[in-house]
């Protein structure tokens, strides 16, 4: 979804993500970076909303670096905290 941010869909929840405006420098390897993001929340035991909020604050921190530099980890948690997610339930 790009700069509208993304969409993670579960079989009785589904969470949507916003992400803040920022400038983006290139977005190769964007897609691949939230993905990584997700699964190392997976992997870590976390819930579908912390792993769709880690695995988007990748994807906004490598958009903001030139071509396919990685963003500085220190930035991580300033990025996460500015990410915000919707839950919605269903039946």
């Amino acid at each position: 979804m790009g700069a509208a941010g993304a969409l993670l869909v579960g079989a009785q929840e589904s969470w949507l993500g916003r992400i803040p405006k920022v400038t983006v420098r290139c977005t190769v390897g964007a897609g691949d970076a939230t993905l990584a993001g997700m699964v190392a929340a997976f992997a870590q035991g976390k819930s579908a909303k912390q792993a769709l909020r880690l695995g988007l604050a990748c994807g906004v921190g490598t958009v903001q670096q030139p071509g396919s530099v990685l963003f500085d980890n220190k930035l991580l948690q300033h990025i996460e905290q500015s990410i915000h997610i919707n839950t919605f339930m269903y039946n």
